[in-house]
């Protein structure tokens, strides 16, 4: 028996679809090593990068760590071989979620279809750490009227949620909006990602944000923040977890990062929805 196979058995014995664990609770079943607490490469899906991958890989379940809480996710759904199947966190009869925009429900399809391909396994949050999940303080918020001779952009209306961000460090660099299962957002920041993914950004959305830039004017609000705020709060409302997974990058590097990361697993269904007119 080796090592890992108490792991695998201990796996073996939950029923549940996912669920998270601490290490301080993993260390009772298999010690674990240093590196597991710090290091996202440990924890990698892939049998060919180490031998502890088999034992939550041979039970059927990918693993996501979260060195912020000091814990990991376990989620039912491990490639065997097959390509990663990390979004079968709900039965596979369950109706897959498309965009209500035209056109882009396929697009969708086609990006779930690439992902679920890939080769070797790999995973869209590989290299990513996961900072936690998004909470909110409220939801369906309407923002103020505007004030007079002013107007609103395309995304101004709403409603918003005034979001609370997992704990985010003060680094530029990548980072991903998981909707249940599946990755809907990708973005890179040359600023600090706490400070892209906090108030300033996305989290709270002010009057001012929903400003249209207007001629002979030098201000107006950030279209995507809205844009992407509203859809957070269309996923909250409706009962769906909401996770951010980030990964540092030197903010000279970010745009090539993320191009790279759109091209291996394509552009998702939020990004899609943005680009409408």
């Amino acid at each position: 028996m080796t090592k890992y196979m108490a792991l695998t058995e201990y796996l073996n014995s939950r029923s549940e679809l996912f669920f998270t664990i601490s290490f301080a609770e993993l260390d009772h079943i298999v010690e674990l090593p240093p590196s597991a607490k710090k290091h996202p490469a440990w924890w990698a899906n892939s049998r060919n990068a180490h031998s502890q991958a088999s034992g939550w890989l041979d039970a059927g379940f990918n693993a996501s760590p979260d060195f912020v809480t000091g814990r990991v996710r376990f989620q039912r759904g491990a490639a065997q071989g097959k390509g990663a199947r990390w979004l079968e966190t709900t039965p596979r009869t369950a109706p897959l979620r498309r965009s209500n925009v035209a056109g882009v429900g396929k697009q969708w399809s086609e990006f779930r279809d690439r992902v679920t391909s890939t080769s070797e396994g790999r995973l869209p949050t590989d290299g990513f750490t996961r900072a936690g999940l998004v909470k909110h303080k409220g939801l369906n918020l309407s923002p103020p009227a505007p004030r007079v001779g002013r107007h609103r952009h395309r995304y101004g209306l709403g409603p918003f949620a005034r979001l609370i961000m997992p704990p985010l460090p003060e680094a530029p660099g990548l980072y991903l909006w998981q909707e249940e299962a599946d990755i809907v957002y990708v973005g890179q920041t040359r600023t600090p990602l706490r400070q892209r993914l906090g108030s300033q950004g996305y989290s709270t959305i002010s009057g001012y944000n929903t400003l249209a830039r207007e001629p002979g004017r030098h201000n107006g609000g950030q279209e995507t923040n809205c844009r992407v705020n509203a859809l957070a709060n269309e996923a909250l409302s409706s009962g769906r977890a909401l996770s951010i997974w980030y990964r540092v990058a030197d903010a000279s590097d970010v745009l090539a990062e993320e191009a790279r990361w759109m091209a291996t697993f394509g552009t998702p269904r939020w990004n899609l929805r943005v680009e409408q007119p």
